[in-house]
């Protein structure tokens, strides 16, 4: 049935809305063209010096713009590249957050979790959440925008209706396989979602033929950073794009390394024909069967060669060296993408700068999850799920990150040795009387004792310690202290008696003997 409020075809009505129609997307062609003008403008003049004679970006075969299949590229085949784009996703993603219900709310290890983290657990394990959370985050390594695409009922192209709906899957989509439906825009400046497109053109799958169009109440859209040019409320800058002319010189001193390497470690030999007779004229069995020598020697397992009039020359071999090349490109990248070149090498070269590179880095990425991976994923999607009703979302949440630093078992160690000699100091040889042994064991090396082991310490606890049966003379000892008041003998001998039991040489006799000798 035709819409009554549409003008029927044919009329002016209806030419005047088509004009209408044409002029929208005629001057979104324009504003599309102008901003490729500038932009491949400004893009001319990066790598230009001494006025512009000189094109150093073209010397050093660096593109003038860097785009999503370069960065994809390097991805791919680039290991270096690889890893430096997938290192901060992974640690970021490393420990899965938490939501606590309220606001600003401390996360308590004693407490369950509530209702929505566990309906948010549930979900997550079925649909493979935090891995898809980590691979949206790594796609905004190599692009300038990622999209989590919900799987919602109803027809892709059209608003998500109904607050009591069901999240059947969950896909990742970038650049690669994802565009902006730029015509769609929202150009209203009173609009919260101005600068932002109503729809997305998204391939489903492969073959890059089934392209559907999604209404944005169907996405989470992913961008890190903000565009200097363009839309910067859509398009934001990938990680590798800052590093991507060190990736092209890595190619080179990697690349041109093995090459001259390969050419200069057996330079080869050279032949000579001694005095009175000559090498065979090229097309002559003579030449074909030295060829065949050569080859066989070269290439065979045959290790001499048949000549006859011959001088052979060993011209040796001479070994390349890339390292320092190497050293400063990966020192740049590192420094670049705020990952230190240990963790980022995977080297450790001494246990105390690897401790502060690795809590630097952690630091690094501890605001990053609040800055990037909270605001930018996690709530938004959340909040969509809660403005959906898939999860039962409160109106407000805290969203709690586990600590990234946590000691390895000789940190562990380490640290349970340096307080135990702390306490022993302080107490002069007592440290229990500060702090049980069972409350030591289990805050600093993580052992909590079994009932059959809570028993036999409480049994030698209680046992005579025969070594110190023998009773003292407190009165006596106290005397012996040197430049010591009245008063404070009797403090001392009021103290001794609180704590001390049957005469037997108790924790501050001990202190006090260690104290005073």
């Amino acid at each position: 049935m035709a819409d009554p409020k549409k003008p029927r075809k044919g009329t002016k009505a209806y030419l005047q809305n088509q004009l209408k129609d044409m002029e929208t997307v005629l001057a979104s062609a324009m504003r599309q063209n102008s901003y490729l003008v500038r932009r491949s403008d400004l893009s001319g003049r990066l790598g230009k010096s001494f006025s512009g004679e000189r094109d150093t970006y073209e010397s050093f075969g660096y593109p003038q713009e860097v785009t999503y299949e370069h960065l994809l590229n390097f991805y791919e085949r680039e290991g270096v590249a690889t890893r430096a784009c997938d290192l901060v996703s992974e640690t970021t993603w490393m420990k899965e957050p938490v939501i606590l219900e309220g606001r600003d709310t401390k996360l308590d290890v004693d407490d369950d979790p509530g209702p929505t983290q566990k309906a948010f657990n549930a979900l997550a394990g079925d649909l493979g959440l935090w891995d898809l959370f980590e691979e949206a985050d790594k796609s905004c390594g190599i692009s300038r925008f990622a999209l989590l695409f919900l799987g919602l009922p109803g027809k892709p192209d059209e608003p998500v209706e109904g607050n009591r709906q069901k999240l059947a899957y969950v896909n990742v989509h970038d650049e690669g396989n994802a565009e902006i439906d730029e015509g769609s825009i929202v150009k209203d400046t009173e609009s919260e979602r101005f600068g932002l497109p109503e729809y997305y053109n998204i391939e489903i799958d492969d073959t890059k033929v089934h392209r559907v169009r999604v209404h944005y109440t169907r996405v989470i859209h992913i961008q890190e950073g903000r565009a200097k040019r363009g839309y910067s409320r859509i398009y934001g800058v990938p990680r590798l794009e800052k590093v991507a002319n060190r990736l092209y010189d890595i190619e080179k001193v990697v690349g041109g390394s093995s090459e001259a390497f390969w050419l200069l470690i057996y330079r080869g030999l050279a032949l000579s024909a001694r005095e009175g007779m000559s090498l065979p004229d090229p097309g002559t069995d003579e030449y074909e069967d030295l060829q065949d020598e050569i080859e066989e020697y070269m290439h065979g397992l045959r290790r001499y060669m048949r000549l006859v009039g011959m001088d052979v020359e060993d011209l040796g071999g001479q070994p390349v060296d890339a390292s320092e090349q190497f050293d400063v490109l990966m020192t740049y990248i590192a420094g670049s993408l705020s990952e230190p070149k240990r963790i980022l090498m995977g080297s450790e070269r001494g246990e105390l700068a690897s401790s502060q590179d690795t809590a630097n880095f952690y630091g690094h990425i501890e605001t990053r999850r609040t800055k990037f991976a909270e605001s930018r994923i996690f709530r938004p999607f959340v909040d969509r799920l809660g403005e959906l009703g898939v999860l039962k979302v409160p109106q407000e949440y805290t969203v709690h990150w586990p600590s990234l630093f946590q000691l390895n078992d000789l940190e562990k160690a380490m640290l349970a040795s340096n307080v135990a000699n702390a306490l022993n100091t302080a107490t002069g040889g007592a440290p229990e009387t500060i702090m049980p042994p069972a409350v030591f064991a289990e805050r600093y090396l993580d052992y909590t004792p079994s009932p059959e082991d809570q028993a036999e310490i409480e049994e030698a606890k209680n046992k005579p310690d025969e070594a110190n049966q023998e009773p003292i003379d407190i009165t006596e000892e106290i005397a012996k202290l040197p430049d010591i008041t009245p008063e404070q003998k009797q403090n001392l001998i009021e103290i001794y008696a609180s704590n001390h039991e049957d005469q037997k040489l108790s924790w501050f006799a001990k202190l006090w003997k260690n104290v005073f000798g």
